[in-house]
């Protein structure tokens, strides 16, 4: 291979996807103690605190329980794993494995540039990395999806029935987690329609899958179904873009660079095997048009970027392709283009905080003082304090409010005008009390 001079035994598959799994690890490491997020919160206090195995399967908190995931981390919270640091580790080793098997796939097939390049993508993403560093579903959702694809490609030679069984556990396992991983899911079954590769044991085993996981979901159904229409439909003119944008790096530079990659892989791909490259261009297909379709025609209110992280490590491993058609480009080269366009989004992620646990503080601090406190959308400080009243922003019933999220500018006057102070703490959580409440809470105005 012309770039073993540049790696020596590095570059074999298995040294590559240790190294990078564990630079992901490290990565997924720093600061894994901090403050859950909002939605970290909502779900450690609602699905996995206390270890209710039950809970985890049959209730929904505006979407914000993944099912299987909660009844993973739920089993964990029971052995002792309880807390931030422990139980965001299932979720990172799952981004490490994603990392690890990319890697390892791309560098056996191709060269180590390319397995170098399709691991630094998914490890350094902007979409999947801030999603591996917290407590949700979706890096148990993508590494569920990517096992998947290889056991449905290694089925093919191996007609063994476990390599069936074990494709639909890791199907039933991502639809649980996340209804969006059927998608990708789709786009895989489709490419292996294109390349004649489907046979009637395969369309058994993604049946009974599919309605394993439909019985799984029954309980939560009915609040979906309640969550979208309390929550309604908005229009987001930005969000295609946006999600191109994530998918290939956000950052200018990262985009220009992964795009070329992608279209790279593709034209490789198309020069050993055209039907290939159908097949490509078919799960492409599947993709794109259910997030058109999702976002011109179903308008949902909760529609976000990261619904669609189970595509990252296929546009990876379609970058590492693409970056062995430039092989006489040192690796060290190629390597380092890629890492310094994608570092700023790295740095945003690594510094991301959430001001639940300090806005719980002050809360305890107050009560402490003997001051009423309430709040508006606080569902996620359960973790850190006891349950807030819930406020109505248009009277004065209590001497400090917390809200989060938006208010209409109507409520934010009234809200003004009954308390006289208003502090913004963050990650949509705003205070408001009267300025000598603020003093003695100590909360910098």
């Amino acid at each position: 291979m012309g770039d073993r001079p540049y790696l020596g035994s590095l570059a074999r598959p298995r040294n590559l996807a240790v190294g990078l799994a564990a630079v992901t690890v490290v990565l997924g490491m720093i600061n894994i103690g901090r403050s859950f997020g909002y939605d970290e919160a909502v779900t450690y206090a609602y699905f996995i605190n206390e270890g209710s195995l039950r809970r985890a399967l049959t209730t929904q908190v505006v979407f914000n329980n993944h099912p299987m995931f909660s009844l993973f981390q739920a089993a964990l919270w029971r052995i002792g794993m309880v807390g931030e640091s422990a139980q965001r580790l299932a979720p990172l080793f799952c981004g490490a494995g994603t990392v690890g098997i990319v890697t390892y796939e791309v560098t056996r097939r191709r060269n180590a540039v390319g397995g170098v390049v399709a691991g630094l993508v998914v490890m350094m993403s902007p979409l999947f990395m801030p999603l591996y560093r917290s407590l949700r579903g979706y890096a148990l959702a993508t590494f569920a999806v990517l096992v998947a694809a290889l056991l449905i490609r290694h089925s093919w030679q191996d007609l063994r029935k476990r390599w069936l069984v074990l494709q639909a556990i890791c199907m039933v396992i991502a639809v649980t987690t996340h209804a969006y991983s059927a998608m990708t899911l789709l786009a895989v079954a489709v490419s292996a329609l294109v390349l004649g590769r489907v046979q009637r044991r395969h369309l058994i085993a993604w049946s009974l899958a599919a309605v394993t996981a439909l019985i799984i979901m029954w309980p939560v159904l009915d609040d979906a179904r309640a969550n979208s229409r309390s929550r309604g439909n908005r229009y987001q003119p930005d969000f295609l873009r946006l999600s191109a944008e994530l998918l290939l790096g956000l950052n200018r530079w990262a985009v220009v660079i992964t795009a070329v990659l992608v279209v790279a892989g593709v034209v490789v791909v198309a020069r050993n095997s055209l039907r290939y490259a159908f097949a490509i261009g078919a799960a492409g297909l599947v993709v794109a048009g259910t997030a058109v379709f999702v976002w011109g025609v179903v308008q949902p209110f909760d529609l976000y970027s990261r619904f669609f992280v189970s595509v990252v490590p296929f546009v990876a491993i379609l970058a590492g392709v693409g970056a062995t058609a430039v092989h006489r480009i040192p690796a060290l080269a190629t390597t380092t283009a890629l890492c310094i366009a994608l570092m700023p989004g790295v740095g945003n992620t690594l510094e991301m905080d959430s001001p639940i646990r300090g806005t719980a503080a002050i809360v305890d601090r107050a009560r402490a003082a003997g001051y009423d406190v309430c709040g508006r959308g606080t569902e996620a400080l359960v973790v850190y304090t006891a349950p807030l009243l819930f406020a109505n922003v248009n009277d004065d019933s209590c001497d400090v409010l917390i809200t989060v999220f938006s208010l209409t500018p109507e409520q934010i006057e009234k809200a003004t005008a009954n308390h006289g102070g208003r502090v913004y703490l963050g990650g949509a959580m705003t205070l408001w009390a009267k300025p000598d409440v603020l003093h003695e809470l100590g909360v910098p105005t």
